[in-house]
């Protein structure tokens, strides 16, 4: 069940699959992109990412992410992510829980 690409102003994702409890999204992140500062109640997320660079926490660049590191980032964990410019960066997205939608998301 793959679908279009959504696009982001930091890049574009594509859901490769669903279910009510689980969900895989190809992500891509265009050079200098940077994801909100969010969270999300029901689910747990796992990065895989697959090519490029980029960190968790661009304001103390902690975090960092390179091809083939995973991420697991737990319910109610307030993350963003930037990539870092000069190329795109891919990752693939695993999110699994009580409730997989996408509502279920909180900005900051």
């Amino acid at each position: 069940m793959l679908n279009w690409p959504k696009k982001r102003n930091w890049g574009w994702y594509a859901t490769l699959m669903r279910t009510p409890w689980f969900c895989v999204k190809l992500l891509r992140f265009k050079p200098g992109g940077e994801l909100s500062l969010q969270r999300h109640k029901h689910r747990t997320e796992i990065w895989w990412f697959i090519k490029g660079w980029g960190v968790r926490e661009p304001q103390t660049f902690e975090w960092c992410a390179f091809p083939f590191q995973i991420w697991k980032i737990k319910p109610n964990t307030w993350h963003t992510f930037m990539a870092f410019s000069g190329e795109p960066v891919y990752a693939l997205e695993l999110q699994y829980g009580k409730k997989v939608t996408e509502d279920d998301i909180e900005r900051k």
